[in-house]
């Protein structure tokens, strides 16, 4: 098949995969096709569901090596989607996930990306978003809201979304200190 986008496709092979227990070599797969097609959304998804069947929960060795296999994707295609929000579902807040700040690495990366960019106007809004993370898992309020500030220029069809998410932020720190008082 030469359509390896096809959703009915993924699906009765999630099925069949599920059903004879069949998991063992879907990541050799899935790997094989994101070296063909590394913006692969479905592939991305499949191999998020694998990890889920085969490595949850994960261990920080596995956690890592998710990782590390999205950077190596990310470094070939940096403003790749897919992989970003792949990336992300390791990252955040909620069960499984760890801060955006407790992987080094992933901000590493980032400023690689934006040191790349010819112009803070130009860099890849997955990147500046990703800091923005990180710094708000930090607690770094005016560094977090000049990411999403600088993601309104890049990014002006979600322009609203980053002014909810600087809100968001600005909300949270107001309450910590009001807590803290």
């Amino acid at each position: 098949n030469d359509d390896y986008k096809n959703y009915n496709g993924w699906s009765h092979r999630q099925f069949i995969v599920q059903k004879f227990d069949l998991w063992a070599a879907e990541l050799e797969f899935v790997e094989d096709l994101l070296r063909d097609d590394v913006r692969n959304n479905s592939a991305w998804n499949h191999r998020y569901t694998i990890v889920r069947k085969t490595k949850w929960p994960l261990t920080d060795k596995s956690r890592q090596q998710e990782i590390d296999f999205t950077l190596t994707a990310l470094r070939k295609c940096v403003n790749n989607e897919s992989a970003w929000n792949y990336l992300g579902a390791f990252l955040g807040e909620g069960p499984d996930k760890v801060p955006w700040d407790s992987m080094p690495v992933v901000e590493s990366f980032c400023r690689e990306v934006l040191a790349s960019a010819p112009e803070p106007e130009k860099s890849c809004r997955f990147a500046v978003e990703a800091l923005a993370r990180v710094h708000e898992a930090r607690g770094e309020v005016a560094e977090g809201l000049n990411h999403y500030a600088l993601l309104k220029t890049i990014d002006k069809i979600r322009a609203s979304y980053w002014d909810w998410r600087a809100a968001l932020l600005s909300q949270k720190t107001a309450t910590v200190a009001a807590a803290a008082s």
